[in-house]
C-alpha cells in the first residue's frame, strides 16, 4: 500500500474490488444461463400470468406497470420498500439492504424486460440531486 494513501482509502478500494467482482460473477453467470437456454437469472423470474420478468421476493413493493424509451413494458417497483424487505425478511441493516439491493437487484439488466426501480420523491427534491 503506498504511504501516500491512508488506510481508509485502501479499504474503500478493496470494498470497490470485491463489488466489481461480485457484479461481474453476476453478469458471468447471466450469460452463461442464456447460452445454455435456461435463462435463469438469481433475482428475477418470469411471471407466470404475464411473461414479464419480475424481482423475486418484492411482490409488496410492486406500484405498477409502464413503459421504457424502446416501447417495451415493465414491471415497476418502489426501491425504498424493496429495502425495507430485505432488511425484514433478510434481517439485513439500513447499510446491507441497501448495498444488496444496489448491486444485485437494481443495476441488474437482464435484458429488455428488466424492472424498473424508482425511488419516490418531489419536485423539489429532484432539483437538489447532484446528477
Amino acid at each position: 500500500m503506498p504511504k501516500d494513501k491512508p488506510r481508509a482509502y485502501h479499504l474503500q478500494s478493496q470494498k470497490e474490488l470485491y463489488q466489481t467482482y461480485t457484479n461481474l460473477m453476476y453478469q458471468v453467470q447471466i450469460v452463461v444461463n442464456c447460452m445454455s437456454g435456461t435463462r435463469r437469472y438469481p433475482h428475477f423470474e418470469r411471471s407466470e400470468l404475464s411473461s414479464k420478468l419480475k424481482a423475486i421476493g418484492f411482490d409488496e413493493a410492486f406500484i405498477g406497470y409502464g413503459g421504457q424509451a424502446c416501447g417495451n413494458k415493465v414491471l415497476i417497483y418502489d426501491a425504498e420498500k424493496c429495502i425495507e424487505i430485505l432488511k425484514k425478511r433478510d434481517g439485513m441493516d439500513m447499510e446491507g439492504a441497501i448495498e444488496f439491493f444496489e448491486y444485485n437487484v437494481e443495476q441488474a439488466y437482464v435484458g429488455q424486460d428488466t424492472p424498473i426501480f424508482i425511488w419516490p420523491m418531489s419536485i423539489d427534491e429532484i432539483e437538489e440531486l447532484e446528477v
